[in-house]
């Protein structure tokens, strides 16, 4: 995309709205969550923000997550 518009030719159409591939099953809130617990593989900074390669983010197990209510919050009365 960088070099079609360095070179003055047309840039392809974006996809709008949410892609099939983009969507992992989970919450966005549990991406940094899942990341402090280093349940993530390796990332890449670029300009200080991590990015994932779509693939490793799919091979990381859903069995990994501890699910809803695990470990936090005000015990029970």
């Amino acid at each position: 995309m960088i070099r079609a518009y360095a070179a003055g030719k047309s840039l392809p159409e974006l996809p709008t709205g949410e892609q099939p591939r983009d969507v992992l099953g989970v919450a966005y809130a549990t991406i940094p969550v899942d990341r402090r617990a280093s349940r993530l593989p390796e990332h890449v900074d670029v300009l200080g923000v991590p990015h994932y390669r779509r693939g490793d983010l799919e091979r990381v197990p859903v069995e990994m997550r501890p699910g809803r209510g695990v470990g936090g919050g005000r015990p029970r009365k």
